[in-house]
């Protein structure tokens, strides 16, 4: 009874012993996916943290990118309009010189015809006055002629 007794408790002890070890493997067990999982959770964070900031890097870069993209079309369109106004004002002193040009050539022209129309005007009263002289003079002539051949007739 006594070795049996022994026995017992010798196996009774082995089954606590045998208990308390898958007890403490299980809490080891335990304890590890614990820490995996934590480790885990921490991985994915940081890589979402990471993730994160480099989005908003890249949305930061595309930002910068956008905003120097439109002040480099703004200063084009500047530089244009400054260049259509440039043009434009060019155009429109050619057209004012050569409104001034025309006006001139024809107050000129007009000169010139006004002194031509004078001197055709004074030529011809010349030729009038050279006229008539010759008119007198042929006219004078006659008379004198009819008279010194009325004069011969008389004598």
């Amino acid at each position: 009874e006594a070795a049996k007794r022994e026995a017992d408790e010798k196996v009774k002890i082995e089954a606590e012993e045998k208990a308390r070890l898958e007890t403490a493997n299980r809490e080891v067990e335990e304890k590890a996916k614990k820490e995996v999982e934590e480790a885990a959770k921490r991985q994915a964070e940081e890589k979402g943290k990471k993730e994160a900031e480099e989005k908003a890097r890249l949305d930061e870069e595309q930002a910068t990118k956008e905003a120097e993209d439109k002040l480099k079309q703004e200063a084009e369109e500047a530089a244009k309009r400054e260049a259509d106004e440039k043009v434009k004002i060019e155009a429109e002193e050619k057209a004012r010189l050569e409104t001034a040009n025309r006006e001139v050539e024809e107050k000129a022209k007009k000169e010139v015809e006004e002194a031509a129309k004078r001197q055709a005007e004074e030529k011809g009263k010349k030729e009038a006055e050279e006229k008539a002289r010759l008119d007198e003079e042929q006219a004078t002539k006659e008379a004198e002629d009819k008279l010194k051949q009325e004069a011969e007739e008389a004598a």
